[in-house]
C-alpha cells in the first residue's frame, strides 16, 4: 500500500521535530485520511525525505531519513498546447524525472494560444507538478518556467542541447549525452526557430520511425535517457 506523502519547502534533518502548520494538518487529515499513529512521508524537493508518524494533532514524530543525491540532470524546453494535453504532458515529465521545466510559445501556435493566458496559469501548473512529484515518490521538485518565445531562452546554461526532430537521421539513445531536450508543437518547428538553434549550437535527433504527438515526445525521450 502506498504510503501518504506530503511536500514541505525546508530543509529536514532527522534530528527535530517538525511541527505542521494548519493547512499540512488539514491535508493529512481530511484529504489524506492520516489518523493518529499512522506512519506518513514528508518531502522537501530537494533530495530529502523523513518517515514520520501522526503523534498528536500536530506533532509528528520522526522515524527515519533519507538524503539522495540527483542522479538524472535533464531537464526540457517543451511548447505550450491545448490544455489537457499540456498538463497531462508536465504531470508525466514530473515522473520520468526532468529537472526543471521551461514552456514557450510556437510560432506555429500563436494564432491559437496566448502567453498572457499561460502567464496566469502558472499556479495551476505548479500544483500539477507539486502533485505528480509526492505521487511518484519523486525525490527533486521540477521548477516551472514561462517563456513567451524561444528567442529569450538561456541556451548557455546548457551544455549538450538535444532537439527532437523526426527529420533528423541519428536517433536518440540512452548514452546520448543531454542536458537540455527540446520538443516542438503539434505542427513543428518554424524556420525561425530551427534557424535559431543551429546558432545555438544544438544537436538534432530522432525517436525512431513513429510520429509522436508533441505531448508524448519529451515523456519518450527522458525515458530513453534515463534508462542509464
Amino acid at each position: 500500500m502506498k504510503i501518504p506523502s506530503i511536500f514541505i519547502k525546508k530543509k529536514l534533518s532527522k534530528n527535530i521535530d517538525h511541527f505542521l502548520d494548519n493547512s499540512q494538518t488539514h491535508y493529512l487529515k481530511n484529504v489524506l485520511k492520516v489518523k493518529k499513529n499512522d506512519v506518513f512521508d514528508i518531502f522537501n524537493g530537494e533530495g530529502q525525505k523523513l518517515s514520520c508518524t501522526l503523534k498528536d494533532k500536530d506533532y509528528i514524530e520522526i522515524n527515519s531519513f533519507l538524503k539522495v543525491d540527483r542522479r538524472f540532470n535533464t531537464s526540457v524546453l517543451i511548447p505550450f498546447q491545448e490544455r489537457s494535453r499540456f498538463e497531462f504532458c508536465l504531470q508525466k515529465i514530473v515522473e520520468v524525472g526532468a529537472k526543471d521545466i521551461y514552456c514557450y510559445l510556437s510560432e506555429k501556435d500563436r494564432l491559437k494560444l496566448s502567453y498572457e493566458k499561460e502567464i496566469q496559469k502558472i499556479e495551476r501548473y505548479r500544483e500539477i507538478i507539486k502533485s505528480s512529484f509526492l505521487q511518484s515518490n519523486n525525490f527533486f521538485l521540477p521548477k516551472i518556467n514561462i517563456l513567451r518565445e524561444l528567442t529569450q531562452f538561456k541556451f548557455d546554461k546548457f551544455i549538450n542541447k538535444v532537439v527532437l526532430q523526426p527529420e533528423s537521421k541519428e536517433l536518440l539513445k540512452s548514452d546520448t549525452q543531454c542536458d537540455l531536450l527540446i520538443t516542438g508543437s503539434r505542427f513543428g518547428f518554424s524556420e525561425n526557430e530551427l534557424e535559431l538553434f543551429h546558432k545555438k549550437g544544438v544537436c538534432f535527433k530522432n525517436l525512431g520511425k513513429n510520429i509522436l504527438r508533441a505531448e508524448t515526445a519529451p515523456l519518450v525521450g527522458l525515458a530513453i535517457l534515463n534508462i542509464k
